[in-house]
């Protein structure tokens, strides 16, 4: 009996060996189905997000056949992969999905893993013609309104035909475009407009941010300026505030002006998306002013427009306009001298406009006579490298030209903001008060009324320029002033000995000498 029963153990043993040894090996792949299909969803998941990006870069081109084979080699796999899926959930039992093997043409996980490879290789062709669609360069939509026929600012003048060239820009394939020139050609008056009309010219801008990036800028100081101009919140570290502002812009169509470079700044780590150009829709556009052409190209600008001086017949209508027609042709010796003065300008708009002005009450030809001489023969004796010492020159001959010391002095202070900087005329007067420059009054409104004299007397001799509200940079503010930086060079060279010192050397200045004068009404 006992050896009935171990007989039939072992024949039970021999069966149960038999079975797993035959259906063993149909078991692994059956097992792997699960992980092999959850690959092979996971895997379409990403290869729909990639179709759809190269759709986004491609919106509005024409579409040629190399994308549209690669979308329907897509729209095919996603369609076997269906089908694998289908197979796959048909029988969730080991029974069953062991039947339907015998009855089909194979087990799931082989199904799903000959289908992964084939959608892993649409996925490297999709990759590659996203890569090609990002480097083409692609045109911005259409401008809705040509350069040629805005109307602009009579004081644009002979900065239009730059602004029409720069405006075209904006319309174009390229990302971006450098501005460069003398000091004083005009510059920063091409952006100005630029940034002015973009509304009318540009609407597919999200934001169009002006930005001044002076001699001392760093990557911190920019992010600052984009923060406020954004109004975002400020971070911790320079990493965090360019992940923000790279957050904030990366969906976002923006056109960059920066105003005022002297050497390359990296971008990238300010937060600007990259690449520049238009992105998935998106147009990402930089407009660099500069005094190098060099520095335009190491911004990447690879068009560029130079603004040249104005020719003889354009610099004198500028200079005659600013120091008074009347006077200059009723007499035919001033007006010879004039033309000599404006010569002395060499056709730059910011001095033919500021001597003009500094000459506008000149009625003998000894004065005109005079100040010819004092042009020619310059005073300053040094400038910083990188200044224009006859750009110096002609400051300090519109600076003697003021008519009062006080006046005088309270044009250096605005040296004190840094370069660029839209001052408060508010914040200027009280600093004027302060520092004891106005004569003292009674009435303390008398005194502020005298200070917002002043300024306009500044603005009048063109030393001032208009400046903008920081906080709502798209309009001009009649609330803030401007000193140009070719005027502020010369203003730091004038200083020496009094109580300026130059933004960001972080050494205070000096107490300014006690005034004593008093005054209870104004003279």
């Amino acid at each position: 009996m006992e050896m009935q029963l171990a007989a039939v153990l072992a024949t039970l043993a021999l069966g149960g060996a038999l079975v797993v040894l035959f259906f063993g090996k149909w078991w692994q792949p059956l097992a792997d189905g699960d992980k092999r299909v959850k690959e092979l969803d996971d895997a379409v998941e990403a290869l729909l997000q990639l179709r759809a990006d190269v759709l986004r870069q491609l919106d509005g081109a024409p579409e040629p056949e190399q994308p549209r084979a690669w979308l329907r080699r897509v729209q095919d796999a996603q369609d076997e992969v269906a089908s694998v899926k289908a197979r796959h959930d048909a029988g969730q039992l080991y029974v069953v999905r062991l039947l339907h093997y015998f009855l089909t043409t194979g087990p799931v996980a082989g199904l799903a893993e000959k289908q992964l490879k084939i959608v892993r290789a649409i996925q490297e062709q999709g990759a590659a013609l996203l890569e090609a669609a990002l480097a083409a360069p692609q045109a911005p939509p259409p401008l809705p309104l040509q350069p040629e026929e805005l109307e602009l600012p009579p004081e644009t003048g002979s900065a239009r035909p730059y602004l029409n060239e720069a405006l075209r820009f904006l319309g174009d394939c390229d990302a971006a475009l450098g501005v460069w020139g003398a000091g004083g050609v005009g510059k920063t008056t091409v952006l100005r407009r630029v940034r002015d009309v973009c509304g009318r010219v540009a609407p597919f801008f999200d934001h169009v941010l002006l930005l001044a990036a002076s001699r001392d800028c760093t990557v911190a100081k920019l992010q600052k300026e984009v923060v406020a101009v954004l109004g975002l919140r400020d971070a911790p570290t320079e990493q965090a505030q360019a992940a923000g502002i790279l957050s904030f812009l990366r969906d976002k169509s923006f056109l960059l002006l920066l105003d005022g470079v002297w050497e390359r700044l990296d971008l990238e780590r300010v937060g600007i998306p990259q690449p520049l150009g238009v992105v998935a829709g998106r147009v990402r556009k930089v407009v660099v002013a500069s005094r190098s052409e060099a520095v335009c190209a190491d911004m990447g600008c690879r068009k560029k427009i130079k603004m040249e001086s104005l020719n003889e017949d354009d610099a004198w209508s500028l200079f005659e306009a600013n120091a008074g027609e009347e006077a200059i042709r009723g007499n035919a010796q001033i007006s010879t001298l004039a033309r000599q003065v404006a010569a002395e300008c060499k056709g730059l708009p910011l001095f033919l406009a500021t001597v003009g002005r500094a000459m506008s009450n000149k009625r003998t030809a000894e004065e005109w006579g005079d100040a010819l001489d004092k042009l020619k023969t310059p005073q300053l004796t040094s400038t910083a490298p990188g200044q224009d010492k006859h750009a110096h020159a002609l400051v300090k001959f519109c600076f003697d030209s003021l008519e009062s010391d006080t006046v005088r002095e309270c044009l250096l202070t605005c040296a004190l903001w840094p370069e660029d900087h839209n001052i408060s005329r508010d914040e200027l007067v009280q600093c004027w008060i302060g520092l004891g420059l106005l004569p003292k009054y009674d009435d303390v409104d008398e005194s502020l009324r005298f200070g917002h004299t002043v300024v306009t007397i500044l603005e009048a001799a063109r030393l001032l320029e208009q400046g903008d509200n920081h906080r709502h940079n798209m309009c001009p503010s009649d609330t803030h002033v401007r000193l140009h930086d070719a005027v502020r060079d010369a203003a730091l060279q004038l200083a020496p000995g009094k109580w300026l010192v130059r933004a960001g050397s972080r050494r205070p200045p000096p107490r300014p000498a006690a005034r004593s004068r008093t005054r209870s009404r104004r003279r």
